[in-house]
């Protein structure tokens, strides 16, 4: 089982010790220099942090014995084992911080400390420093340098909790914590690392992806390496001060500082393990009902999709499906002769997933759907005799209701065994040709009214340590089953954690309402869990978690089907996610559905918005590449993180940035027009080509099918031909694929201000394109000059058609006096440019741009 890193601490020598009396010597002991330098006060023990313009990180400076640097929660008597010891409200006995460094060793930027302590906690402190830097400042302003500390307590007595606390500047905002739906921005709120019950409409807190790692506006962020239950106030309970509250016996925390908050924010993936990169054919949209009737009705709607002129390259076959819950066998009488369907969907160009969970029932599943059977064919015995299951108190498998009334059992992922036969049991399905899996479910609480769980875990660990790796083991027996018969498969989870972004490749946020609610909205159920805002607020807080791909139910799950107007938002705002995919509550999300959605408009807004997911993929996918090399930057930023000297932009919730230089503002309430905040710079309405100057609030039209999106100058969007229906190559004739595609691909450019070169290239895409990246264009340079914008386009292709799209408007008003590169001449309108003509243009009086094909060298004045 994969672990949170530990550092053991070993003795040093005296030789080796800068002093070994139990007298601390005088003076502060500084690990490393120039920027992030760290400094520890030895009596009391304390650290400082170094931040760029001077400031530091430091500990809030309180009396209060809580508040300190480190403190630890502890009791004179014996800890009740079966008590749960909760983060979130913490009681212990008595706060107790360290005392003095007796003894401390320093070489390099390492340190090995001893530390005094409260008989109460234990003998001593064991504390370990460690400092790095990926680069130097000389070689450029993206620094980022990492401060690591590990303690770790000798012969513990009686400690609940290990607390550590830092001081909060006025101003100053917070993000991450991995997936959270009340609002990007964490500053004032505290939230909990784990699974618990709940005062809301679905009896949960929703923690379903925890990542402890914090990311300030300052140029600091905060990783706590440790998987006991936790909770962070982040200036809740005292304005300012953040605690980050772990129910563990010491732990390690890294403090990370840049000055450059995207390098910044990208930091968690050097600690954790670089993301994933799904398949190509992931980031085509994505379809799904929340039930299927039967075969037949699957492959109706793969041939709907087709004759609607809809771009679908994977469809989910979701829950019910089995002959009984997780047994990986179709269901005969639902899907007959299931491995042909599969085939036949596979030559219409579709993958295809299927709904799991990491449970077996011991309940009767025959009433679920016709052709279940009332038990598992024997894996459920199978597996309990073998020891398979997590386990109870009492050593049996520990069975509980998991989902419409039925008992199950947990698959115990820490065991090797079991690991190893759930995922030859999964391969049931792989081996009929099923692309991945969406993976429900997967996390644990830890107590229940107040008590602990008693789960016992194969490798001796109970759900106190567990409860959030326990995804990660999960999808990994899944990632096993899929690599051995569909190495370019795909998982999408709902569950994960510190590190799991390597093992599952996308994340969706589970049952949202299907509406436009806030998180917290009163509902007759109680707060509400929140619509197309807690997607959005999902999104952004999970890539810069180091969760870089995210695909919500496109109209929601919870409260049954949506209304056409949140069908439509929604997709208006995931459109410009990595991962489209659509289906949730009710009986489907099929725009052709004229049953659920009458209006006339419904399917061509669909179109238009999945049309232009599918064209954007080589900007997304370029963008998650980019968030899963090294040094990694996040997807998506909050645009108060982004922009952490501008406090209007931490105000909209709503708004992020898609790569540094699009913003999408999708109107989570409906509003019509939507205030949108645009930061110092230049921005292009994406839609009318619009020109603003920021700072500055505007009221951006914000109609059903049309979230107000601007690019920022410099910004560069590659994207595929819009005839596309599918990533996945197929022979069909009624499916056009990215080898089939003869229409040109597009280049939309706003220049950079003058003097300034921008560049896009796919140089973070890890392998050789060739076979895989499905975009024409590699890189591409533009640089403004005083008269001209300068173009330069490298193309994987030659010969493949490439429309330029340029926001001249940003240069001039005028039309441009010469198009160079080439012999062009002046078409008669846009459409002629956008079929791709050999050596035309064209300047669009409305908007202010230019079309140019191919890709000229030089647009002047």
């Amino acid at each position: 089982m994969k672990r949170t890193a530990r550092v053991v601490v070993v003795a040093l020598p005296c030789l080796f010790l800068a002093s070994c009396s139990s007298e601390s010597p005088a003076g502060d002991v500084v690990v490393g220099e120039g920027p992030a330098a760290a400094t520890v006060t030895r009596s009391p023990f304390d650290l400082r942090v170094e931040l760029a313009g001077g400031a530091d990180w430091v500990a809030p400076g309180s009396d209060v014995p809580e508040l300190g640097l480190l403190s630890f929660g502890a009791y004179s008597t014996r800890m009740n084992p079966a008590r749960y010891y909760d983060p979130m409200d913490p009681a212990p006995g008595s706060w107790i911080r360290p005392g003095r460094v007796r003894s401390a060793t320093v070489e390099g930027e390492h340190a090995v400390l001893d530390v005094e302590i409260d008989p109460l906690v234990g003998e001593g402190l064991d504390v370990e420093l460690t400092r790095r830097c990926d680069r130097t400042p000389e070689e450029g302003p993206a620094t980022r340098c990492w401060t690591t500390v590990s303690v770790r307590v000798r012969e513990p007595g009686s400690v609940a909790f290990t607390r550590l606390a830092w001081a909060l500047e006025p101003g100053e905002g917070l993000y991450g914590l991995g997936e959270r739906f009340d609002a990007p921005e964490a500053r004032g709120r505290r939230h909990a690392m784990q699974m618990e019950l709940a005062d809301s409409e679905s009896n949960l807190n929703e923690v379903h992806v925890p990542v402890p790692w914090v990311v300030s506006t300052r140029g600091y962020a905060v990783l706590v390496e440790d998987t006991h239950p936790a909770g962070f106030d982040l200036g809740a309970t005292e304005a300012n001060v953040a605690t980050a509250t772990f129910a563990s016996v010491g732990f390690t925390f890294h403090v990370v500082t840049s000055p450059d908050p995207w390098v910044l924010a990208g930091g968690v993936a050097a600690l954790t393990g670089a993301a994933r990169i799904p398949p190509v054919w992931a980031f085509g949209p994505q379809l799904w009902r929340n039930e299927l009737a039967d075969g037949a009705e699957l492959l109706a709607d793969a041939a709907a999709i087709r004759a609607n002129d809809l771009p679908v390259s994977v469809l989910w076959i979701d829950n019910p499906w089995q002959t009984a819950y997780n047994d990986f066998t179709f269901n005969p009488v639902q899907f007959p002769g299931a491995e042909a369907m599969i085939g036949q969907l596979h030559d219409a160009g579709y993958k295809v997933l299927a709904w799991s969970t990491p449970y077996l029932d011991s309940s009767d599943d025959s009433e679920v759907h016709a052709g279940m059977n009332p038990d598992t064919g024997g894996l459920f015995e199978e597996a309990d005799a073998a020891g398979h299951f997590v386990q109870n108190s009492s050593g049996h498998a520990a069975q509980f209701p998991w989902t419409s009334g039925k008992t199950g059992a947990m698959i115990d992922f820490t065991g090797e065994a079991a690991r190893a036969w759930w995922t030859q049991t999964a391969r049931r399905a792989t081996g009929l040709g099923i692309d991945g899996f969406k993976l429900d479910y997967g996390e644990l609480t830890v107590s229940l009214v107040g008590s602990r769980l008693g789960l016992r875990f194969a490798d001796g660990s109970t759900e106190a340590e567990t409860h959030n790796v326990y995804s990660t083991l999960y999808h990994r027996a899944y990632r096993s089953a899929v690599d051995a018969d569909r190495p370019d498969g795909f998982l999408i989870g709902r569950a994960s954690t510190l590190g799991g972004q390597q093992e599952v490749d996308c994340i969706w946020p589970g049952d949202l309402d299907s509406d436009l609610s806030y998180p917290g909205d009163e509902t007759p159920d109680g707060p509400s869990v929140g619509g197309l805002a807690s997607a959005v607020h999902a999104l952004q807080s999970l890539a810069v978690s180091g969760f870089p791909t995210f695909g919500s139910d496109t109209g929601g799950f919870r409260n049954g089907a949506p209304t056409s107007e949140t069908l439509v938002r929604w997709a208006a705002h995931t459109a410009f996610t990595p991962v489209m995919q659509l289906g949730g509550g009710g009986d489907s999300h099929n725009p052709w559905d004229t049953v659920q959605f009458p209006e006339a408009w419904v399917l061509p807004a669909m179109r238009k918005l999945m049309k232009l997911h599918q064209q954007l993929f080589p900007y997304l996918y370029v963008l998650v590449c980019e968030a899963a090399a090294a040094p990694s930057r996040p997807s998506v930023m909050p645009l108060g993180l982004a922009y952490p000297d501008d406090a209007a932009a931490r105000e909209d919730d709503c708004a992020y940035l898609l790569g540094p230089r699009v913003l999408v503002a999708p109107g989570c309430r409906g509003e019509d027009p939507r205030r949108v905040h645009l930061p110092a710079g230049t921005w292009v309405d994406w839609w009318t080509g619009d020109v603003y100057a920021g700072p500055t609030d505007i009221d951006a039209p914000n109609p059903v099918d049309a979230a107000p999106v601007f690019l920022a100058a410099g910004a560069i969007v590659p994207m595929l031909p819009a005839e596309i229906d599918t990533m996945v190559e197929t022979g069909a004739a009624d499916a056009v694929d990215p080898g089939d595609a003869a229409g040109p691909h597009r280049l939309r450019v706003v220049p950079p201000p003058v003097g300034e070169t921008a560049t896009w290239s796919i140089d973070s895409v890890p392998t050789d394109p060739a076979p895989d990246y499905v975009g024409v264009i590699e890189e591409v340079r533009v640089t403004a000059g005083t008269d001209c914008v300068e173009l330069s386009v490298t193309q994987l292709d030659e010969g493949a058609a490439v429309v330029l799209e340029l926001d001249w408007q940003v240069v001039s008003a005028d039309a441009p006096g010469r198009v160079e590169g080439g012999t062009f001449t002046e078409a008669p309108d846009v459409e002629t440019v956008l079929d791709g003509c050999d050596g035309c243009w064209f300047h669009d009086g409305t908007t202010g741009k230019v079309f140019a094909s191919p890709v000229p060298e030089r647009v002047c004045r």
